[in-house]
Order: structure tokens, then sequence, then C-alpha cells
């Protein structure tokens, strides 16, 4: 029975632009934000959570932060869903992260920079073959976040990250348009959604090509409902991975909150 377990720490330093001093926070203001996100795709399933905690100040003003991060995915030797008893585990993968980094605003734009160390674990089954592999590393990881809003009711975000392990990028981008406002409280935004991941992975074993799943790429549409300091995403649409040859449809369904 295979059972792999993945651990990803890392510890991130950035630079802090001159001029940009935390805010000192009031007993009201938040200084900690989480987001959980499930995700499904036929195949595949993953369970990520994200934790911010602005330690100088509250966490929606510019200042130092400490990110927290954990993600656990599998996928599938085949085409069968993952709650079919015909499902068979080829990629199990466990990571966690803690970083240093700092929030910064100029304008309508908000960025939050990102830096530091890693480690991951994976097992990979191989059926045909009658093989298992399994790998743990430590390495370097940055990531940069971004957020714009526009005139009117439109924003956009973005992320990009970095993993020293086989030299990954994942790069995720939103762009929406609230077209529900109530004050400030409660707003409901509809839009567009595209993902993708490159990764430098080239491993055999007894001749098998082993990074089955180096590359995808996402494209869907989402709903977006804040309310007070919480954030809810249901987002969905087809995907793609490298060692497949056609779209499947995926589903996320993302939480967050500010406390």
């Amino acid at each position: 029975m295979l059972r792999p377990v993945c651990l990803r720490l890392a510890f991130i330093c950035a630079a802090i632009t001159a001029g940009f001093l935390p805010c000192v926070a009031e007993d009201d203001d938040p200084q900690f934000e989480t987001y959980i996100t499930a995700d499904y795709a036929q195949q595949s399933a993953a369970l990520a959570s994200s934790t911010v905690w602005s330690f100088l100040g509250p966490v929606n003003q510019p200042g130092l932060r400490l990110k927290l991060d954990s993600f656990l995915s599998i996928n599938g030797a085949t085409d069968s869903s993952l709650f079919s008893s015909a499902f068979m585990a080829a990629d199990l993968k466990t990571l966690g992260d803690i970083m240093l980094g700092y929030q910064f605003k100029r304008g309508s734009f908000w960025v939050k920079l990102y830096a530091g160390a890693a480690t991951q674990s994976q097992a990979m089954v191989f059926w045909q073959i009658g093989q298992a592999v399994q790998q743990q590393g430590y390495g370097a990881t940055a990531a940069v976040e971004g957020f714009w809003r526009g005139t009117g009711r439109y924003w956009a975000s973005g992320d990009v990250s970095w993993l020293q392990f086989d030299n990954t990028v994942s790069v995720y981008e939103r762009t929406a348009y609230e077209f529900f406002r109530e004050s400030e409280t409660f707003k409901i935004s509809a839009g567009m959604e595209s993902a993708a991941m490159i990764s430098d992975a080239d491993m055999f074993k007894a001749g098998k090509h082993l990074d089955l799943y180096n590359q995808y790429v996402r494209e869907g549409v989402l709903l977006n409902l804040k309310y007070w300091s919480h954030d809810l995403t249901l987002s969905g649409g087809m995907a793609k991975a490298s060692n497949e040859g056609s779209w499947y449809p995926y589903a996320t369904l993302s939480y967050g909150k500010k406390f």
C-alpha cells in the first residue's frame, strides 16, 4: 500500500520597498487572511489552503506578511473518475510552505512579493511495469501576487509562482465585472479565469518517462461573492494535462476570510 507523506516548508525573504511602511492595526482591523480551495477534474483532485499573517499591521494595508501554504493532490492513471471503483492513483503529492513577504500599493494596484525555501514529497505509480517511485526534496520558492481595480466595476488579479523542484512555474489570472453591489458589504462578480503550469521534470525509470503531469492549461468562467470579510468563488471550465490528448471539465470552490 502506497502511503506518500509530503511536507513543503519555505522561508521567504523579500526586499522592502522604501516608502511603504506598515500601518498600526486597530483592535477591529483584520490581521489574518485564510483561503481554502477544493478542486476536482474527473480523474484528479486537489485541496489547498493559504494563510497570511500581517504581524505589524492590518492585512488590508501595506506591510510585512508571513504566509503559510499547504497542498495535497492526486491524479489517476486512466480516465476513470476519482470516485469510480476502477480508479488507480498514478501521482500523489503534498506540499507545504512558510513565506515572508511584503505587500504594497500604488494607485489602484496591490502587489505582494514573496521569496524563500520549500520542501516537497511525491509518489508516482506505474501500473504497467509494476513499479512505484518516491522522491522528496528541498529548494527555493518565490511568488508575486497582484490585484487591480479599474474604473467602474472591473477588476483583475494575477499570481505567478516558482518552485525550484523541476523548475516549476505556475500562472493564474482572473478578470471579472462586478454586476451587483449593495454598498461596500455585498458584491457579486462574474468573469473568466485561466491557469497554466510548466515543469522541467525529466526523470526515467525502466524506460518509462515519469513526468506525467509536467504541463497543464485551464480556461474557465467564475462567479465571485464577497460579503463583509467573506470571499467565495465558484469556477469551472476545461483543462488539459501534458499526458492527455483531450480536454476535460474541472470545477473549483474557494472560500476566504479576513479576521
